[in-house]
């Protein structure tokens, strides 16, 4: 047998994977993209689980009052909330990774965003550290708790519901046939669009010779993006004239 020649067995002088500190922005986009349509759009039932097989009608109406009691009341009950959904993830057969990645920063988020208000300037009453008030944290951690729970309880529910029966069950709880029709076509929809901007990133990979900058890798993006909207706006205007030629009025049934 031949031996290979060397240059096609020796290591690269440079890597793709490796643009800067931060990372290439293809890449990152790339695997997002990956993990949002494998978690969110091409999200398949699982064969076991404790609340997999449950009516979904009866798991929107405990999710929704889920988060309804933590919007209602205190950081006590909306942390007991947030432990539950965890524990009911983990008898469902979700990773806990798989579960809390992705939205924790909304929580953290709004705990950021009420700080300033938790300031002796804003919230009087006793200082707890530095300029916060003992009042001021706690209305901060009521608010980052609250969101806490109710996105636990909203992925819980998405994680272990596929969306044609969780429509289905929003459909069988009365909700109008023109919202279940919205959100279908959004879905559908969405999964195009993800679809489409991965495609223009492996095109974008498959054609470069050379590792591009980080701000090459960002106007490239940006421009992208752009694309991106371009085909969003052009596909709604099509979806809706193609209904039109088939006979939507504007008339939904049940």
């Amino acid at each position: 047998m031949k031996d290979l020649p060397d240059w096609l067995i020796e290591k690269p002088a440079f890597s793709f994977r490796s643009s800067g500190k931060r990372g290439n922005p293809l890449f990152k986009t790339l695997s997002a993209l990956s993990a949002f349509q494998g978690k969110f759009l091409l999200r398949q039932k699982r064969s076991e689980g404790f609340i997999q097989d449950f009516d979904p009608r009866i798991k929107l109406l405990v999710a929704l009052g889920a988060c309804c009691l933590a919007a209602w009341t205190g950081p006590v009950v909306a942390l007991s909330l947030f432990i539950i959904a965890g524990l009911l993830a983990g008898l469902s057969g979700i990773p806990p990774f798989s579960f809390y990645s992705g939205w924790l920063v909304f929580p953290l988020f709004s705990l950021l965003a009420t700080l300033p208000a938790a300031t002796s300037w804003i919230s009087p009453g006793e200082t707890f550290f530095f300029f916060f008030t003992k009042a001021g944290i706690l209305i901060a951690l009521t608010l980052a708790l609250r969101v806490a729970a109710s996105l636990s309880w909203v992925m819980l529910l998405v994680q272990t519901t596929p969306w044609d029966r969780l429509l289905r069950g929003a459909a069988g709880l009365g909700l109008p046939a023109g919202a279940v029709m919205v959100f279908a076509i959004c879905l559908r929809y969405l999964l195009a669009l993800s679809r489409r901007m991965e495609a223009l990133h492996l095109g974008r990979l498959s054609r470069l010779l050379v590792p591009e900058t980080l701000g090459e890798g960002h106007r490239w993006l940006g421009a992208a993006l752009i694309s991106l909207y371009r085909t969003a706006d052009r596909l709604g205007r099509d979806v809706g004239e193609a209904m039109e030629a088939r006979g939507y009025r504007g008339e939904f049934e049940n």
